[in-house]
């Protein structure tokens, strides 16, 4: 952009997420959390013996097939947050519902 300012939307795929993630890390930090990363866009956040997964979405992948099984996945192992921008926070938690997992908190970024 010749403001010399960037937008989300006007980046790469793999700059957004790295983007979304980094927010996410800082929030989770921000809480108290110390926060590793576990793959592309998953990160384990710990304060002494409490465990939170956190699964950053981009829009793309909040309806994406799979969605639902890698939330699923990730709960069975524990406390799960979900992070999604925030205009598609309550798309989120609509998805939760109608594919019946309860119990995961929905964060935006």
């Amino acid at each position: 952009m010749s403001s010399g300012r960037t937008s989300l939307s006007s980046v790469p795929a793999a700059d957004d997420r790295t983007a979304a993630v980094d927010r996410c890390r800082r929030a989770l930090a921000d809480e108290g959390f110390r926060v590793t990363p576990e793959g592309a866009s998953d990160l384990r956040a710990r304060r002494g013996s409490r465990t939170v997964r956190a699964i950053v979405f981009l829009p793309e992948d909040v309806d994406a097939p799979g969605s639902s099984d890698r939330i699923r996945r990730t709960y069975d192992r524990g406390e799960t947050r979900v992070f999604v921008p925030w205009r598609l926070k309550w798309r989120m938690s609509s998805n939760l519902e109608r594919w019946g997992i309860r119990g995961v908190a929905v964060s935006e970024y």
